[in-house]
């Protein structure tokens, strides 16, 4: 790492430490509702051979809003998702990963690109950087499923759907190689209850968890990484928040 690399990290981090310390929480996406679900994975997908394991299992899955802007006005919208690999079990250094992905335009090239909605399930999500997953570059995503469109970005409404109800969104995967085709659906992850708030805080962070055949692709890690490190560390994150199982 050169001079200039680790400068640039201990400015990325000094900046994300700082914006948590004063919002008293996440640097970004701190305004969000957190569910119970389930991710099931087509075994033979890049992504459902990577994890390994049964098809199915646990998960926690966050909705959340980039800036946090107030009830169903447009904001980047992310979703946060923590899963136990292999046979489901979490008991060592490389059985559970995170994976954070945000809102983007639904039509070529836009899929590429953040952008800002104003509901929920009103377009896809995308890892945008690519994972590497086996040693292919793909990129990673969710859609709506059988979830309404139409319902506006504001936490207290996703969940009041949820408690009423599953609701279900596709998995998808999209090798870079065909990145201005369409996205394959490779799975379902269902969102199954609301998580109680007073249950311990999870604490994503898709750098530190990570699988040997399912990891974020460089160049851009070490980076991300930073920022991850200064907003845990600006809002005081409990350390066990990042192994917390599902």
């Amino acid at each position: 790492m050169t001079t200039v690399q680790r400068a640039l990290g201990r400015a990325v981090e000094s900046v994300f430490g700082t914006v948590a310390r004063v919002r008293a929480g996440r640097a970004l996406h701190s305004v969000g509702v957190a569910f119970d679900g389930r991710l099931t994975l087509d075994p033979d997908s890049l992504f459902g051979a990577a994890v390994g394991g049964a098809p199915g299992r646990p998960a926690v899955v966050r909705l959340s809003k980039s800036v946090g802007l107030p009830g169903g006005l447009p904001d980047l919208l992310g979703v946060a998702l923590r899963v136990p690999a292999g046979d489901g079990r979490i008991d060592g250094e490389d059985d559970l990963f995170d994976l954070l992905l945000a809102s983007t335009g639904r039509h070529r090239p836009a899929h590429l690109a953040l952008l800002p909605s104003g509901r929920w399930w009103g377009s896809p999500y995308s890892t945008l950087l690519p994972y590497r997953a086996r040693g292919r570059l793909v990129l990673l995503g969710l859609d709506a499923g059988d979830a309404p469109r139409t319902m506006p970005a504001d936490p207290g409404t996703a969940a009041a759907l949820v408690a009423g109800g599953r609701v279900r969104m596709a998995v998808t995967e999209l090798p870079l190689r065909d990145a201005l085709g369409h996205p394959r659906v490779v799975g379902e992850l269902v969102l199954e209850s609301v998580r109680d708030p007073a249950q311990p805080p999870i604490t994503f962070d898709p750098v530190l968890n990570h699988l040997p055949d399912l990891h974020p692709a460089r160049p851009l890690t070490a980076l991300r990484e930073r920022a991850y490190t200064g907003s845990r560390r600006g809002r005081q994150a409990e350390p066990a928040g990042l192994r917390r199982r599902p």
